[in-house]
């Protein structure tokens, strides 16, 4: 299923909506349990949109969840750079 959605990401044309799509398709992966690909998923966001502060937010939860929490939380003080007045990045 991951290929499937991953593919159908590299159709969609628009920065904008692709990394709507990409931020969608890592919040499920990480909702159903599977952090590992929704780092995937974040990350890959973060290659249209590097400084983009949900994609930056989400990758940083998600590798603390996978035990990485000190780039989890490099992740998350950048993504509160991005938005500082984000009250669900703190």
């Amino acid at each position: 299923m991951k290929h499937r959605n991953i593919s159908r990401a590299g159709k969609i044309s628009s920065g904008p909506e692709k990394i709507a799509y990409l931020l969608q398709e890592g919040l499920r992966a990480h909702n159903a349990g599977d952090p590992n690909a929704a780092n995937h998923y974040y990350a890959r966001a973060l290659t249209i949109a590097p400084r983009n502060p949900d994609a930056l937010h989400l990758l940083g939860v998600a590798l603390s969840d996978c035990g990485h929490s000190e780039q989890g939380i490099h992740l998350v003080k950048s993504a509160i750079r991005e938005r500082p007045n984000a009250a669900m990045f703190y």
